[in-house]
């Protein structure tokens, strides 16, 4: 019966972690770095889960005993490689809220585990830590010492975790705190019942208490972070509205089965402006540019793709509607001492570079009448 409960305990804790684990999947690359050794202790629990249960399911059903020894010996050792990812996943969590700390706690931790493996292949290849005879495992003279290179490391990490608490946090430490708590939980369990082994479902509980209180808000904070990031990266600082790099990520985003209108605008007497009246003028008018762009356009992607030039993408455009807001474009641009030349062309999604080349030359041709009109020096 406690087998049964031992074995359902460690499945069931495994598809929770595995849940978990493809949730990382998907992850930007900032969190998975982040996570980088929680990812990794994940991965070894769900590793010990497996040959837990798999000790208790194949006992005494294979035949092999080198088979169920290998399986048991992978369910000790397990623990030490999880606890070596947890104390470099504690740093990971220490420097990030302290840049400058630097600690070798994980180094000897590290040192303790390696000193607990030589234990469990030493005791597994002389039958002092368990023997297997016909598939049924049985504990050895070792087997009450399993948990002492553990439990030194564990109350390792509990200093060194209660002993950072200024930087953590008292919320994250005891979160910490019960990750190596319930482990501990297991083991009185154990002794009190040599049937019950849930050894690695206390640390997975462990780990998902960590992943609910402390991750989620890191991974959630990181998101939004990167998405800001991307956001701005996107934007120019001067107008607001899409730079060179927002554009190509539009012309991207085009289907090559919708109708697409393209308007290629270009300022006129930038150079002149900022040469008499000087720079901040020179940006007031490359704001004004993108505002009446944005009001004729309240539903288009408005872009600057370089100093004095600008294109507007209208997706799903209709013809006479994409014509009329032309009509009201080329009121605008009279009304305000024809600040911009422009050029325009409408068509299939499929033929996006095309419709702007298009437009852009169009809008030179603007531009020449500009020129002629005014008497201005084209060079300025």
């Amino acid at each position: 019966m406690m087998k049964t409960i031992s074995v359902t305990g460690d499945i069931v804790t495994a598809i929770f972690l595995v849940i978990i684990v493809a949730g990382y999947l998907y992850e930007n690359k900032t969190n998975v770095e982040k996570t980088k050794y929680y990812r990794y202790s994940l991965w070894i629990c769900l590793a010990g889960l497996v040959f837990d249960a798999s000790s208790y399911i194949f006992e005494g059903k294979i035949e092999s005993d080198f088979i169920m020894s290998a399986i048991n010996y992978f369910a000790f050792i397990m623990i030490d490689f999880l606890i070596t990812s947890f104390a470099f996943f504690i740093r990971t969590r220490i420097t990030e809220k302290d840049k400058d700390y630097k600690s070798n706690v994980p180094v000897w931790i590290t040192v303790i585990c390696i000193c607990d493996m030589v234990f469990i292949s030493i005791g597994t290849i002389s039958g002092k830590l368990f023997e297997i005879e016909n598939g049924i495992y049985t504990d050895g003279p070792w087997s009450d010492y399993i948990v002492v290179g553990p439990g030194i490391a564990f109350l390792g990490i509990a200093v060194w975790i209660f002993s950072k608490v200024r930087s953590l946090g008292v919320k994250e430490v005891m979160v910490m705190l019960m990750y190596l708590i319930m482990p501990g939980v297991s083991a009185i369990l154990r002794a009190v019942n040599d049937e019950i082994e849930l050894g690695y479902v206390g640390s997975a509980m462990g780990l998902m208490l960590i992943y609910v209180i402390i991750l989620s808000k890191v991974i959630s904070e990181a998101d939004v972070k990167a998405r800001m990031y991307s956001e701005l990266s996107n934007l120019d600082a001067l107008t607001g509205i899409k730079n060179r790099r927002g554009y190509e990520e539009v012309l991207g985003e085009v289907k090559k089965d919708e109708i697409v209108g393209a308007v290629f605008c270009d300022a006129n007497s930038l150079k002149e402006t900022n040469d008499k009246m000087g720079h901040e003028e020179g940006d007031k008018l490359i704001k004004k540019v993108a505002s009446i762009l944005n009001e004729t356009f309240p539903d288009g992607e408005v872009c600057r793709i370089s100093g004095d030039e600008f294109v507007v993408i209208v997706h799903n455009a209709l013809k006479k509607k994409f014509a009329d807001r032309m009509k009201l474009l080329t009121e605008k641009i009279r009304s305000n001492n024809r600040i911009v030349s422009v050029g325009y062309e409408i068509g299939i999604g499929e033929k996006i570079l095309t419709l702007v080349q298009t437009a852009e030359e169009k809008m030179y041709e603007d531009k020449s009448n500009y020129y002629k009109e005014t008497g201005k020096d084209r060079r300025r």
